[in-house]
């Protein structure tokens, strides 16, 4: 399977990201953590601009506050995630089996 040609961006800014995705509307797509590949492969996208969210800033973080609970930024990879002090704190697997 041949994948349709497509321009990849690793924007370094939020104005930049959304300069791009103004720009190009619904043929830019959003990506976070996923190979441009893997996308098309499982038929979830084809579009002509593709945006990375890995290089945003204030996306790659994981914050706990009591009021609001868990927040997960759009970069943090599961990886990232599972192994998080904040995640071991609150939310150890023990915890979580038991919730189950």
């Amino acid at each position: 399977m041949r994948l349709p040609k497509f321009a990849y961006m690793e924007p370094r800014s939020l104005e930049e990201a959304s300069a791009v995705l103004a720009e190009h509307g619904s043929h830019s797509r959003l990506i976070a953590g996923a190979r441009p590949s893997a996308l098309h492969e499982l038929g979830l996208a084809a579009p002509e601009w593709l945006v990375s969210t890995r290089h945003l800033p204030h996306l790659d973080t994981v914050e706990f506050d009591g009021a609001s609970g868990l927040r997960i930024g759009a970069s943090v990879t599961l990886n990232v995630l599972e192994r998080h002090p904040v995640v071991q704190e609150k939310f150890p697997p023990s915890r979580l089996l038991r919730a189950a």
